[in-house]
């Protein structure tokens, strides 16, 4: 559902205006009130709302009048989720069509540099910033998301990029990741903290590009064959990721935000950058996967690398190597705390040999950050190998959560463009995604992976009709802040109690014109 506001300033105030069935009409004023008028204006992308005007204080709409007797409870998302008569059925004129007054939220980086710097927001026409006590990586991603880069790479506390001035608008701002806002996460409360500017948040976003204080993702594609001669990337670094492929882990300076677990520095100068995985925000089991480009090793040669394992409640790190063809195997997997220090490790390279991935798998708990730094490809075989491995070498397949990138697709089934059955294509072969357990975020990472800037809505029990062949998900979790819905965690691949009168589908927001 699109919302606007006509006849007022143009941007954030006037007469409430939405569009359905192909056709823009207006609000009648009966029983609205300010949840109303506050879901409008997050809706819209502001914060809540300042007021709301009866009577076509913004002037007389035309056309049809779609809402009468709205029923918002304040937290929706959406118009299309409060209670209503239905659609187009009032007993109103256009002279009771009803505006609101948005609050007006703007956010910019400062002190810094295209993609990061000191967080700071526009509330009430003053610029303030936003204290560190209880941020972390969801509320920078969603900070970044609004500020127009994909997501976050990391946040900076302590007033890393200078202490601001004048008022510190937001503090104990906790989101659940999947707000198109910061102003739509919860907060202590406009002003309200126990903070100076000593605390003032920082964050990095992925832009594409990289600088040696805004350090980001690449955007090379994984897969791609850039070593004729046979040699993969020497990498420690300093500038950059050296063309791997990235997911969860991330590229820090200086000691991990959390205390009692991860480095302190990295593995050489102590002044450089290394990868590292934040357990504080993972679950027991989640996947960080760090994947070199395709080279074409032909013969023999050994991978040296350095990793620190610190932490009560560390996970596994492994290294898995793809053979040339399609098959894996392991030459090292390391389990549990192996102090508060950095090791390095050799491994043999056998041939042919064509990609190796270092995958992270988080434990139990929150002191468990893992870290991974200085990968050399050396042009013999190894010496004796540092590191003692408790996991079988040879493996024909990928471990569960690791999901082969090129083996997945995602489409929408007897309905329209943006509208059907949830399918996906795994290992060759759609099937549908069961409605146990999904919800809003799930189909907000459905929507957006479509290309879609989100969802409308989503319906259970085969409302789109039954599927045939596997029902490849189950107990779908998404934060809503992924990137495909591959990255969700589920009951397994073709783990499932459904049968297909269980089918989900899911209604994507189209923007016109």
């Amino acid at each position: 559902l699109q919302v606007r506001l006509v006849g007022g300033n143009g941007y954030s105030s006037g007469r409430v205006e939405v569009y359905y069935n192909g056709q823009w009409g207006t609000v009648c004023d009966d029983a609205f009130d300010s949840s109303d008028a506050d879901v409008v204006c997050r809706q819209l992308g502001f914060g809540a709302a300042e007021a709301f005007y009866p009577e076509a204080f913004f002037g007389e709409g035309s056309g049809p009048i779609w809402l009468d007797e709205l029923a918002c409870y304040g937290y929706e998302s959406s118009l299309s989720d409060c209670i209503h008569n239905g659609w187009g059925i009032n007993n109103c004129g256009h002279k009771e069509d009803v505006g609101v007054v948005c609050t007006e939220f703007q956010l910019r980086l400062t002190n810094g540099g295209y993609g990061y710097g000191r967080l700071e927001v526009f509330h009430a026409g003053e610029w303030g910033t936003v204290c560190d006590d209880s941020f972390g990586l969801r509320e920078a991603d969603v900070a970044c998301r609004e500020l127009g880069f994909s997501g976050a790479l990391s946040y900076r506390p302590t007033g890393y990029y200078g202490q601001g001035y004048g008022m510190i608008w937001m503090d104990d701002v906790k989101c659940n990741g999947s707000e198109s806002s910061l102003a739509h996460c919860d907060q202590r409360g406009w002003g309200s903290h126990n903070c100076d500017h000593g605390e003032d948040i920082g964050i990095n976003c992925e832009t594409g590009t990289f600088t040696t204080d805004s350090p980001t993702l690449v955007t090379t594609p994984p897969g791609i064959v850039d070593f004729a001669d046979g040699r993969l990337h020497d990498c420690d670094f300093e500038n950059g990721l050296c063309d791997y492929y990235n997911y969860n882990w991330t590229l820090n300076r200086g000691p991990t935000p959390t205390n009692g677990t991860g480095p302190s520095r990295d593995h050489t100068t102590g002044r450089g950058y290394y990868m590292y995985t934040e357990a504080s925000q993972r679950g027991p089991g989640d996947v960080a996967l760090l994947m070199s480009p395709y080279a074409n090793i032909s013969a023999p040669s050994c991978l040296q690398f350095s990793y620190h394992m610190y932490g009560a409640d560390m996970g596994r790190l492994m290294v898995y190597v793809q053979n040339g063809t399609n098959g894996y195997y392991s030459p090292f997997s390391l389990l549990g705390d192996q102090g508060n220090t950095w090791h390095t490790a050799v491994v043999d390279l056998d041939t042919p040999a064509a990609q190796v991935m270092f995958i992270g798998i988080h434990g139990n708990g929150d002191r468990g950050d893992m870290a991974i730094d200085d990968i050399y490809h050396i042009s013999r075989t190894c010496y004796p190998q540092y590191a003692t491995t408790d996991y079988p070498w040879w493996q024909t397949t990928l471990p569960p959560s690791i999901i082969t990138l090129s083996n997945f697709a995602l489409r929408l089934v007897d309905g329209g463009y943006d509208y059907g059955r949830v399918e996906v294509r795994f290992n060759g072969e759609w099937g549908t995604v069961c409605d146990g357990n999904f919800g809003a975020a799930e189909a907000r990472v459905i929507c957006r992976e479509l290309g879609f800037p989100d969802y409308v809505s989503y319906y259970y029990n085969g409302y789109y009709g039954q599927g045939t062949g596997k029902i490849w998900l189950d107990d779908l979790q998404c934060s809503g802040f992924e990137k495909s819905m591959q990255l969700c965690r589920h009951a397994g691949w073709g783990a499932n109690n459904c049968a297909h009168s269980e089918d989900v589908g899911v209604m994507c927001q189209v923007v016109y014109g």
